[in-house]
């Protein structure tokens, strides 16, 4: 049970972290930012967001096998 929420956090966080990607460089191009800072800030947001959602379904994952599977 624990390897599929893992395996579903990673799948989700990549998906997340690309849509973050291309949704903050979309925005923050409107405001002229040079391309430097630009993928910067892009990429902070990829790996925050992907960080965020593989630590909700270890947490998940977690919370189901040690209360619901009993």
């Amino acid at each position: 049970m624990f390897y599929i929420s893992l395996v579903i956090g990673f799948g989700c966080g990549i998906i997340g972290a690309l849509m973050a990607f291309v949704i903050t460089r979309n925005e923050y191009q409107k405001h002229q930012f040079d391309e430097r800072q630009l993928l910067k800030v892009s990429l902070q947001a990829a790996v925050t967001t992907f960080a965020i959602f593989l630590g909700s379904a270890i947490v998940l994952g977690y919370l189901l096998i040690r209360f619901v599977q009993r």
